[in-house]
């Protein structure tokens, strides 16, 4: 994955996969390598490969913080903030601390709206803001701004 790296700083994509597939060939560490490889797709944009490879990573553990933020990142690409504020909704569950996800839960509750997202109405009513759905949406992207600069 080393050689993987590599090419991938000096901007060579073929090079760059093939290092990362004679990785995942080897056998060892294939969440390391599937996340890897998910990675260098998601960097040269080819989004649908790298979902591939994060779908099957997440196979092998589902709660892997790595494979659900690049995840995340994907659907963000692709304007599914729907699906992205649950793939990092998911990350903030398995570890309350981790800034960059309430930073990016905050960028898909901005981009889409908290109100459209499914089950938001009773967390809406329960702040007393049902009728308000715009306070509420600006009241989740300030919290969870301040959790990303606190943590």
């Amino acid at each position: 994955m080393a050689h993987s790296e590599f090419y991938v700083r000096i901007n060579q994509k073929d090079k760059a996969i093939a290092a990362a597939q004679k990785a995942l060939n080897s056998g060892k560490n294939k969440l390391f390598v599937l996340n890897g490889l998910a990675q260098i797709h998601f960097h040269f944009k080819n989004y649908g490969q790298a979902e591939k490879y994060v779908d099957n990573a997440l196979i092998i553990d589902e709660e892997s913080t790595v494979a659900l933020f690049l995840k995340g990142q994907i659907q963000m690409h692709q304007s599914k903030f729907f699906k992205a504020f649950d793939s990092f909704d998911k990350i903030i569950q398995i570890n309350p601390y981790n800034a960059r996800a309430h930073y990016y839960k905050a960028i898909c509750i901005r981009e889409k709206g908290a109100r459209q997202i499914p089950g938001q109405d009773v967390y809406r009513a329960a702040a007393g803001l049902l009728d308000k759905p715009e306070l509420y949406e600006a009241r989740m992207v300030k919290d969870h701004l301040i959790a990303a600069t606190l943590l």
